[in-house]
């Protein structure tokens, strides 16, 4: 089992009083799927913090302090959470504008992934480069993002602002 975006954010709206309908909308779910994504939650939380989340009628219930929420996300993040296809792609993106000399390697190290797995995020990756005029290319087992110079430098100002 792990925990993924979606589910850290159904936390986050059960913890502010958020209704399951407004929770249902916010998250563009359904009544059984929040109820899996719940399931989930309680098994983390009563592993973590020894809490779970209680229905009241048309209320979720669960009240964790800001320390709690942050030892939460800790250990959550630390040993549960599993990246989504997105989130992989933008750490790599991210590690190819802004880190020297990467290796394939070095990136399924770090996401803990195979290199199927990190082959098919570049995939997806090179389709959003395109809208930039770049691309994700590989010479002699090195990879670098190639294409028009100015085009570059504009996605690393973006992606730096996004960031600072």
């Amino acid at each position: 089992m792990s925990l993924k975006r979606k589910e850290l954010e159904v936390l986050k709206l059960i913890n502010t009083g958020k209704t399951v309908d407004e929770i249902l909308f916010q998250i563009a779910t359904s009544e059984r799927n929040l109820r899996y994504i719940i399931d989930n939650l309680n098994f983390y939380l009563k592993k973590i913090l020894d809490k779970w989340i209680e229905k009241d009628r048309k209320k979720l219930l669960v009240h964790l302090s800001e320390s709690e929420l942050r030892r939460f996300y800790k250990v959550v993040y630390e040993n549960y959470y599993i990246l989504e296809q997105e989130e992989r792609a933008e750490f790599i993106l991210m590690t190819f504008l802004f880190v020297k000399d990467v290796r394939l390697s070095f990136i399924e190290e770090k996401l803990g992934i195979t290199r199927a797995t990190l082959k098919k995020d570049i995939d997806v990756l090179n389709e959003s480069l395109k809208r930039y005029s770049l691309k994700l290319e590989s010479e002699k087992n090195r990879f670098s993002i190639v294409g028009n110079e100015k085009k570059l430098r504009h996605l690393k100002s973006i992606k730096f602002l996004e960031y600072f």
